[in-house]
């Protein structure tokens, strides 16, 4: 799966937090992207703007179990988040640029430490915070080590089946994936009667001795094969 760096485009870099009363910034967009942390599901807003960073979490009275905030910086280095006007209990993880957790923390807000603001700094350098309602980690056995990755995981794999001898190969491998990954499902589609004798070795035999390939590939490809055995 592609990393969290590979689908999110950042810009400046500041100071963590969740939030500055005297500089509250702007509100991160409210739009949920999914995210996964090893292969537990969740829900977080963005914050990858230092308005947005600046004002993190602040003035937000509840989330859903599942639902947090992703902090984006534009490089490695130690990250301070810290709670001044934030109202629920937090757990923070912080990530370096492969999305792999350094380390987790869990933050009370100033209503349940007497006033005081509780902050932290980041033993090793980060690229990604994300902060998740207390006890988010613990109740899923996440710690470091796991990782951060954008986007919906994929839930099936689709195989082409032309022969017999295809089914039995994709079988085995369809029978692995489901040791290795019980969720995912493989789906096998048989090819039409009409296209089962062609293959890529066919193709290729055909197209590197002049001939014309276009009955058995897509005409562009039959163009590039021309244009590749050509020179």
């Amino acid at each position: 799966m592609p990393r969290v760096r590979t689908l999110l485009t950042v810009l400046a870099l500041v100071l963590g937090a969740c939030a500055d009363a005297r500089t509250p910034g702007t509100p991160a967009p409210d739009t949920l992207h999914a995210i996964h942390i090893g292969t537990v599901p969740a829900r977080v807003r963005i914050a990858s703007t230092p308005d947005e960073r600046r004002r993190g979490l602040m003035h937000v009275d509840a989330l859903a179990p599942d639902e947090g905030m992703l902090f984006v910086y534009p490089v490695a280095d130690q990250r301070s988040i810290w709670m001044e006007n934030c109202r629920i209990a937090l757990d923070v993880a912080f990530a370096d640029a492969d999305g792999r957790i350094l380390e987790i923390t869990t933050l009370a807000p100033p209503t349940q430490t007497g006033g005081d603001v509780a902050q932290v700094l980041s033993e090793d350098a980060a690229v990604y915070v994300l902060e998740m309602p207390a006890g988010f980690f613990a109740r899923h056995g996440i710690g470091p080590g796991h990782t951060l990755r954008m986007g919906q995981a994929a839930g099936a794999i689709v195989r082409g089946v032309r022969s017999g001898t295809d089914y039995d190969y994709e079988a085995q491998m369809a029978a692995t994936n489901q040791v290795l990954l019980p969720r995912i499902e493989t789906l096998l589609l048989a090819t039409s009667p009409a296209l089962a004798h062609i293959t890529s070795t066919l193709v290729r035999q055909v197209a590197s001795m002049g001939g014309d390939a276009s009955a058995l590939v897509p005409g562009p490809v039959a163009a590039a094969l021309r244009e590749r055995f050509s020179s």
